[in-house]
């Protein structure tokens, strides 16, 4: 699951990077309450974050990933409002290589993006949405 904050740039611009480095250390310590203690969570750069479900399986990616998104999406606190965020998901295939996995839920969550934010949507190979 590729997450990225919703108008990052518009809280760091019109509250300052402060502002910014705050929301993103606050949204980077409720998301490991969220998952469980076997998945990762990691920075992948600027306001971008990526959760790795370990043994998730296919038939149940779309439920969890929906839940971590209705429970952690709008919960964090700054100047500008509520931190929302959009994300991609894509299901690792056998024989896949990480690049080509990343680039899949790359494309999900620019779809997100796209389609209104705040919301999860899902590469072609995984659940509809």
């Amino acid at each position: 699951m590729m997450l990225d904050l919703d108008h990052f740039k518009v809280l760091n611009d019109r509250y300052g990077h402060e502002a910014g480095d705050k929301a993103l250390r606050d949204f980077g310590a409720l998301i490991p309450s969220r998952i469980r203690r076997d998945d990762g969570f990691y920075r992948f750069g600027g306001e971008e974050f990526v959760i790795l479900f370990r043994d998730l399986g296919a038939e149940r990616v779309k439920t969890v990933t929906q839940a971590v998104h209705a429970k952690t999406s709008d919960v964090v606190d700054s100047p500008g409002g509520k931190i929302s965020f959009s994300a991609g998901v894509a299901v690792l295939q056998a024989g896949q290589d990480m690049d080509a996995w990343l680039a899949a839920a790359d494309q999900a969550l620019y779809r997100a993006k796209a389609e209104g934010r705040n919301c999860v949507r899902y590469s072609s190979a995984g659940p509809s949405g």
